[in-house]
């Protein structure tokens, strides 16, 4: 296993590799970290357990990781059946570990603390994540205090923050992305989590309001709805957040003072409503604007937020950030394109004695707009004409040149006493030299 270290983030070359997601996540770690595939064989490995391992990337990956790396204190293999990570493995489930030992390329061990959790490979089916470091002390092991509540470890702040950008930048729903985030923080880090969302036009809106109960999130609708302007000068927690000034922790005494605006009486009232008697509260940005807000409270959870929690939540904030800007960017172009769509297509015109209905649905997982169209209108002879085409394409392109090919076929169709073949003929010989569509299929007909 010796040889020279690597920095990045090394894969296994493969017909199917991961997405850029599996690369930044571990690129992003600071500590050890590699992903392995159902069959716990290693497919993405970062420098950090290059360096820790002392090994170089090609020596791990397409290796079963329990057979390569797990020892015990000798050095001696371990068996699979008295390994724990392996048990929790095999459960997919998440899970640590204190006092384990990792073989290193120059034959020692290294005894190592381990964090596994399921993770999404990116197209490449069910993976696992697996961090590692060496601890720097004893104290790391020491249990919390049972008043005090539980302090994530420095591999569940890792795990953590990388499950918040997969499982947020695969999604390019809002509400979804929503959902998603409240899983990742309710309950671990708080039994409340509160979204409250700026549109373009600067309105706010109380977005999300989600709380814990019984190991099930429950969204309380009551509490949410449209929120009132944001305050210029207000020092209050959550009017500074939604003007990405600061963060900051709070608590329902921070809101019985004399409200200083109408955000004040809301966040009054979601204090009073939940029984939160300590909240995180940070600014949701993207790279462009801030785009709202985020608060985490305690109502159950044991302990206060203290200005040492603000630095994780404002990385999962972050990372919510970028997850809403690329999904309100999506949702906005999706908005535009279905419009444009809606004005191609045409409304049926009225004729006597003739009865016409029309279904159009575009793919749900598309853009919404393509070169699929339909059209029916009247001839100089007083016939009616109908066609049904599509253009090769699921964009903007597709939709721009069948709107080309539907007005040609229109101007054809009126000037040109002719049958519909004919038409079509001249429709065809006219296409490749004065569109750009390079195929279309078309049904033609007219009804006397």
């Amino acid at each position: 296993m010796a040889g020279p270290k690597q920095s990045g983030t090394t894969r296994r070359r493969s017909s199917e590799r991961p997405g850029p997601g599996l690369d930044e996540a571990l690129r992003a770690i600071g500590t050890g970290a590699y992903v392995v595939d159902e069959n716990g064989r290693i497919v993405a490995v970062n420098s950090h357990a290059l360096e820790l391992l002392a090994c170089r990337a090609e020596d791990l990956l397409g290796r079963d990781a329990h057979d390569l790396l797990h020892r015990d204190a000798h050095g001696q293999s371990m068996p699979a059946a008295r390994c724990g990570m392996r048990q929790q493995f095999h459960a997919a489930r998440t899970a640590q570990g204190e006092q384990e030992y990792f073989a290193r390329g120059d034959g020692t061990v290294v005894p190592i603390s381990w964090l596994i959790t399921p993770y999404d490979t990116g197209g490449r089916g069910p993976g696992t994540l697996v961090l590692f470091h060496a601890p720097r002390s004893e104290e790391e092991a020491e249990p919390p205090s049972r008043s005090a509540p539980r302090k994530l470890s420095e591999l569940e702040r890792l795990a953590l923050l990388a499950e918040t950008t997969t499982r947020l930048t695969s999604t390019l729903d809002v509400e979804e992305a929503l959902r998603r985030l409240a899983a990742l923080v309710v309950p671990r880090l708080a039994d409340w989590a509160v979204v409250d969302l700026i549109t373009e036009r600067g309105e706010v809106s109380r977005t999300a309001v989600v709380h814990a109960e019984g190991g099930t999130l429950v969204c309380r609708e009551d509490l949410q709805g449209p929120m009132p302007p944001i305050p210029q000068e207000s020092p209050l927690p959550l009017s500074r957040a939604l003007r990405g000034a600061a963060s900051t922790v709070a608590g329902p005494q921070t809101y019985r003072r004399e409200p200083d605006s109408g955000i004040a009486v809301e966040q009054r009232r979601l204090f009073e409503a939940t029984g939160i008697r300590s909240a995180a509260i940070v600014p949701i940005r993207s790279t462009r604007r801030v785009l709202g807000a985020l608060t985490l409270g305690r109502a159950e959870v044991p302990g206060d937020f203290t200005p040492a929690d603000l630095p994780l939540i404002e990385d999962i904030a972050r990372r919510t950030g970028l997850a809403l800007d690329n999904a309100l960017l999506y949702q906005r172009q999706r908005k535009v394109a279905e419009t444009t769509q809606n004005h191609l297509l045409p409304q049926m015109p009225r004729v006597p004695g003739l009865q016409m209905a029309v279904r159009y649905l575009p793919a749900p997982d598309a853009s919404h707009v393509g070169g699929d169209w339909y059209d029916a209108f009247s001839l100089s002879d007083g016939t009616t004409a109908l066609a049904v085409g599509d253009v090769v394409g699921h964009d903007l392109e597709a939709a721009a040149g069948m709107a080309q090919l539907r007005n040609m076929l229109r101007a054809y169709a009126w000037a040109l006493p002719e049958p519909p073949s004919g038409i079509v003929d001249r429709l065809d010989e006219a296409l490749q030299h004065i569109t750009d569509v390079t195929m279309a299929t078309l049904v033609f007909a007219r009804i006397e």
